[in-house]
């Protein structure tokens, strides 16, 4: 499930910010470094340990989806009118 979810995420907050008006210098950047830490979220998933209790990389993940998703409000909050 996490080979699935982790791509899925990411896409759709690329998505969103194209869909939502983003200016291009952001959507290009936050672009990227979504691919990037979808990238590394992905490897770091097939290392994972398969218990849900007490697994570290659960709640990192979390994290860096909780920090990309504040990222794409604020770029699409303050985005030029």
């Amino acid at each position: 499930m996490n080979k699935v979810l982790i791509p899925a995420i990411a896409t759709l907050l690329v998505v969103m910010l194209f869909a939502l008006g983003a200016e291009r210098s952001h959507r290009l950047s936050l672009g990227m470094l979504f691919l990037l830490a979808g990238i590394i979220e992905f490897v770091s998933g097939l290392m994972a340990p398969s218990s849900v209790k007490d697994n570290w990389w659960i709640i990192l993940f979390a994290i860096f989806t909780a920090v990309e998703v504040i990222l794409s409000y604020l770029t699409i909050h303050y985005k030029k009118r």
